[in-house]
Order: C-alpha cells, then structure tokens, then sequence
C-alpha cells in the first residue's frame, strides 16, 4: 500500500552537502525486496502457527492471503510496466539503427550504409556472375539554388530529387545520399551498360521535370557517372568504384552538365539536352 501511494507522492530532491551518495545496494536491492518483507513475516506466521498447533482464525487467513494477494498484484504490475520499457528500448534501438545509417534530410541510406551494401556487391561478384551497375549523381546549379533562394529552399530541392530517385528506381535497388547534392544509386541484377544507360536517361528526365523553389518553377538538371563491374576483382574496393563514378560524373559536367557518361567510354554519351 505504501509503494502505491509513494507512486502519486510529490518529489522534492533534496542536496547533500558533504555526503557520498548512498549504494547501488541500499538505494536499489533493498528498495526492491521491501515489499517482500510483509509476506516473509506472513509466511514465518503461519509456519510458527503450524509448528506450534495453534490454528489460524479468518482474520488471520484473511490478512495471509491479502498480502499474498497484493505481491502478486504488484509482480504483475512489475511485468506489465518491464515488458512495456522492453517494447521501448526496443523502439529505441530500432530509431538510433535508422538514423546512424539514413539521412535525416531525404530519408535515403547515408555514405555508411551505401558503401557497406557497395562493398557486399563487389564480394558477392565471386560468387554470381550478374554484374554490377553504380550511378553517381550531381546535381548541376545547387550553389546557384542556396545562394539565390536560401538553404531552406535547398533543402526542398534535395528532399524533391530524392523523392524521384525513389519513384524511378526498382524495389532492389538502393539509393543513397553521400553528402551535399551527391547521390548514389546502386543497381540490382542489372544487364549491364545499356541498362545503366536507359536507366541513366530516366532519372536525368526525371530530376528535370519543373518544381516550385520558391513560388518559382525550375528545371533542376543534373549530372550522372556510370560504371559496371562485370567480374570479380579481388584488388577493387567499393571506395575505388565510387572513384570511378565520380570521375565519370565530372566528365559529364565537363560536357556541358546534364549528361551520362560511363566510365571508361569516351564516346558514349546521353544527349545533354537536359542542360
């Protein structure tokens, strides 16, 4: 009964001045076995009475089985309020996984977790002969938005750009931001080049479609670097392709931006009539 009324009691934290706090075992361990303490001297009662002959009134079994009553009551109580904070931590686990591995702008996979499912792509090559297909992509003009209209506006934008990466990819692939207005687009059982390519030229006609910055319409156009992997290299790692993609990326900025190049095609190129 005390610990259900201490549950409503007000709390006023009172300041040592000159003493250690007390220990873990005198503030926590003895707090928790205090309600033990009545049926302990319940149980002793009835086994003195037993021991002895005397028998026990109504009033006595009555007081017993009132005590036995509340601890239950109270461990029940116990395991509503544990299996609720378990179902909490759990909820909290499950929201700090989400945010050490997604970006808290677009909600796309972050740099960590792209390069690790990067990584596991290059490896998996050893064992499945589909290739693999990375697409980098830069928006063209980003400075010219956040000095213009504000980051707010900028940041419109990207959550805009990740929407349609979303909207045009496949369920198995993954997109992700890497930082600034840098994505990244990793594609899944892919047929190589010309499927980065048609899958190039949709996203570039997707990210070019008008949107509204400002009370304003905008063709936002951006850059794309492809490269494919085709067979396993135990040498290349998931930084050195994410090079490749970049160095394709700038090849197409320097081709006058709103382009594809694939890396190591010095000839192949989408029409940049997106710029």
């Amino acid at each position: 009964v005390f610990f259900a009324l201490a549950s409503v009691a007000p709390y006023r934290e009172r300041r040592r001045i000159g003493r250690q706090p007390r220990s873990a075992w005198v503030s926590d361990y003895l707090a928790l076995s205090i309600p033990y303490l009545p049926l302990a001297v319940t149980c002793l009662f009835v086994m003195f009475s037993t021991a002895t002959g005397d028998p026990l009134d109504p009033v006595e079994v009555d007081v017993g089985l009132g005590v036995v009553g509340l601890v239950i009551l109270r461990q029940l109580v116990t395991l509503r309020d544990n299996t609720r904070l378990v179902r909490q931590l759990t909820d909290s686990q499950r929201l700090l996984e989400y945010q050490a591995f997604h970006d808290s702008l677009t909600g796309l996979a972050n740099r960590s977790l792209f390069l690790g499912r990067l990584s596991d792509a290059v490896g998996a090559l050893d064992r499945e002969s589909r290739p693999l297909v990375l697409l980098f992509v830069d928006i063209d003009g980003f400075k010219t938005v956040n000095d213009n209209f504000g980051h707010g506006a900028g940041d419109a934008v990207l959550r805009t750009v990740a929407e349609r990466l979303l909207m045009d990819v496949r369920s198995g692939d993954l997109v992700a931001r890497l930082g600034g207005d840098e994505f990244s687009v990793l594609l899944d059982d892919t047929c190589g080049d010309d499927e980065a390519r048609r899958m190039g030229q949709r996203l570039l006609d997707a990210l070019c479609a008008p949107q509204v910055v400002r009370g304003r319409d905008m063709c936002i156009s951006a850059s794309i670097g492809t490269v494919s992997l085709h067979s396993f290299d135990p040498d290349l790692t998931a930084d050195e392709l994410l090079r490749r993609a970049d160095e394709a990326m700038y090849a197409a900025k320097r081709r006058g931006k709103g382009a594809l190049v694939v890396y190591g095609d010095t000839t192949a190129q989408i029409d940049s009539t997106h710029a």
